[in-house]
């Protein structure tokens, strides 16, 4: 069976799970600074968890409450990074 992080990135898991930090203006593309001003992080942060496919452990909470989301420990455990 194939590993999560082989069947979805970290971009498109956010893309699908995180509905209310989808951009408005630009189609089928998240909300990084948005995403970012609910978290309190720069969002450079944000980008960089993208580009490295990895979110710090310590976000997870934070995550599945931001407003929308459908994220779950589950859904991100593959991209956990301590």
């Amino acid at each position: 069976m194939a590993d999560a992080k082989e069947e979805e990135t970290l971009y498109s898991l956010f893309y699908n799970n995180l509905p209310s930090h989808r951009s408005k203006t630009h189609h089928q593309s998240i909300d990084a600074r948005a995403i970012a001003a609910d978290l309190n992080i720069s969002h450079q942060s944000v980008y960089g968890w993208i580009e490295r496919n990895k979110v710090p452990a310590g976000r997870f909470t934070e995550l599945l409450t931001l407003p929308g989301s459908t994220l779950t420990v589950e859904k991100l455990l593959p991209y956990c990074v301590k």
